[in-house]
């Protein structure tokens, strides 16, 4: 999902990138503009998505085996996976978005 909206982002503003890339711009603001907008949306996606979860944990106890009802370590390791496999799926296009050739947009 973050790999989409990370390239439908950067298609949808390739010609202000490449703008911005003939007027100077270093490819590392480039890259933090997408990456700025994708982490926005990731965390706000982690928070949302882990309240809902502290909260609907109790629902699901009866399946989980062998984890108790608001084990921190593994609410922390699946924020952490979630997170790094997003800066990884944003970073991707970001890249790419630096790398514009500014004449052919």
């Amino acid at each position: 999902m973050v790999l989409r909206a990370a390239v439908v982002t950067v298609a949808q503003r390739t010609r202000e990138i490449g703008v911005r890339i003939a007027l100077g711009a270093p490819q590392s603001n480039i890259e933090r503009l997408i990456l700025g907008r994708a982490l926005l949306l990731v965390s706000a996606g982690l928070v949302i998505g882990g309240v809902l979860a502290w909260f609907t944990v109790r629902f699901t106890t009866s399946y989980i085996y062998g984890v108790a009802n608001h084990d921190a370590l593994t609410f922390s390791a699946v924020v952490l996976v979630l997170a790094a496999a997003s800066f990884v799926a944003a970073w991707l296009p970001a890249r790419r978005a630096a790398s514009v050739d500014p004449i052919l947009h």
